[in-house]
C-alpha cells in the first residue's frame, strides 16, 4: 500500500485536499450514525476554520497514492500562553486520530503517530498526552501501544418525540413553587448579561471542580469573564447559537446551570454542556427544574429538533439518574487513554 502523509490546513490547503478530509470524517460519522443527516461541506469547513484563539492546532493525513483517498487522520491540540488553560495544562496535548475500518490492520497509524512524536517534541513543556474515540478499534490500538485508560463516558440522546411531558412539566411545575416559596427565580441568557459575568464565571469554574473526569491528564481551570466572552465569540464564528439558564438564590448567588448549544445549519440536533448545581444548594430539584425548563424551551424555540446529545461519565450517578428519568438513552461510548510522550516514543520504536 503506498500512501503519503499531508498536512491539513483549512486556510491555505488546495479545496480538494479539504474536501476529501471531510469525505474521511463523513465517512466515520455514517458509520456509527447512519440515520443522522450529513453536516453541508461548506458549514464543516467554516467550523474547521473559527480557530480558538489561544490554541495551537495541527492536522495531518493519510493519503493513498492509488485513489486519492484519505484514510487516517491525527489532530493534536495544545494551549498557547495566552490561553486561560496554559498554566494548568502546558504539559498536556490532546491528540484524536482515526482510521477507516477497512485499513486498521494497516501500519499506518503507528505511521502518523511517529510523525507527532518527533513535531511535539519540539514543545519541551508537553510531557502527556490523552486521546479520546468512540471507536473500538481506536481503544484498541491505545492499549497495545500501552495507553492508561482515563475515563469512560457515554454520548447519550434524548428523541423529544420519545419524552414523557407530563413528567417535564412536574418538574417545572415543583420548581417554580419552590422559587416562589424560597425567593429565587431563573435568568436565561444568550449573552451572559454584563452585571453577572463574574458570578457566571465563577459559577462554571466551581462546577467544573465537580465534574467526574477519571485520571484524564487535563485539569479544569479557572474562567473568568474574558474567556466567558471568547467562547460566546467563537461559537458565533462557528455559526452556533448558546442558551443559558442559571438559578439565582434570594441572596443574588447564583447556585446552578445549564446550557446548549445549536445550529440552524443542523437544527434536527442539540448539544446540552454543563448542568450542575453548587454542592450547598444541591438536594432541592434544581437540576430538574434546570434541565426541564431547558426542554420546554427547545420545544417551543427550536421546533426542528429532533434529538439532544449530551456526553455523561459512567461514573457520574446523580446526572445519569436525572437523564436516564428524562429518557436520554446511549447511543455512543467513549473512552479516553493517556500516555506520557516519552512512554509514546519508546512503544513505538
Amino acid at each position: 500500500m503506498s500512501f503519503r502523509i499531508i498536512d491539513i490546513d483549512p486556510h491555505n490547503s488546495q479545496k480538494d485536499i479539504l474536501y476529501k478530509y471531510l469525505n474521511f470524517f463523513d465517512k466515520l460519522e455514517m458509520e456509527q450514525s447512519p440515520k443522522d443527516p450529513l453536516t453541508p461541506k461548506d458549514i464543516q469547513l467554516q467550523r474547521m476554520r473559527s480557530e480558538k484563539d489561544g490554541e495551537v492546532k495541527i492536522r495531518k493525513a493519510i493519503l493513498l497514492e492509488r485513489s486519492g483517498e484519505i484514510i487516517a487522520n491525527l489532530a493534536i491540540r495544545y494551549f498557547a500562553e495566552e490561553s486561560f488553560e496554559f498554566e494548568r495544562n502546558k504539559h498536556f496535548v490532546y491528540l484524536d486520530i482515526n482510521i477507516l475500518k477497512e485499513f486498521k490492520e494497516s501500519e499506518v497509524v503507528r505511521n502518523l503517530l511517529i510523525t507527532f512524536v518527533e513535531e511535539i517534541k519540539q514543545n519541551k513543556l508537553i510531557t502527556v498526552l490523552e486521546s479520546c474515540s468512540t471507536f473500538p478499534r481506536v481503544w484498541e490500538f491505545w492499549e497495545k501501544i500501552g495507553a492508561k485508560l482515563t475515563t469512560e463516558e457515554g454520548r447519550n440522546r434524548l428523541y423529544l418525540d420519545e419524552v414523557n411531558w407530563d413528567l417535564m412539566e412536574e418538574w417545572v411545575n415543583k420548581g417554580r413553587v419552590k422559587a416562589q416559596e424560597e425567593e429565587m427565580e431563573i435568568l436565561s441568557f444568550k449573552e451572559c448579561p454584563e452585571e453577572i459575568i463574574e458570578d457566571y464565571a465563577a459559577l462554571i469554574t466551581e462546577l467544573d471542580k465537580d465534574v467526574p473526569f477519571g485520571d484524564t491528564a487535563w485539569t479544569p481551570s479557572v474562567r473568568t469573564p474574558k474567556s466567558v466572552r471568547e467562547s460566546e465569540e467563537e461559537n458565533k464564528e462557528k455559526g452556533f447559537g448558546w442558551w443559558v439558564l442559571v438559578t439565582k438564590e434570594k441572596d443574588d448567588t447564583l447556585s446552578g446551570m445549564t446550557d446548549i448549544s445549536f445550529s440552524p445549519d443542523t437544527p434536527y440536533w442539540i448539544m446540552q454542556h454543563l448542568t450542575g448545581v453548587k454542592q450547598v444548594y444541591r438536594g432541592r430539584g434544581l437540576g430538574k427544574w434546570l434541565k426541564a425548563e431547558m426542554l420546554f424551551y427547545i420545544k417551543e424555540n427550536l421546533p426542528e429538533t429532533i434529538f439532544i446529545q449530551t456526553g455523561n461519565a459512567n461514573f457520574n450517578a446523580p446526572m445519569l439518574s436525572i437523564n436516564e428519568r428524562m429518557g436520554f438513552k446511549r447511543h455512543l461510548s467513549e473512552k479516553c487513554h493517556k500516555i506520557k510522550l516519552e512512554e509514546l516514543e519508546q512503544n513505538l520504536k
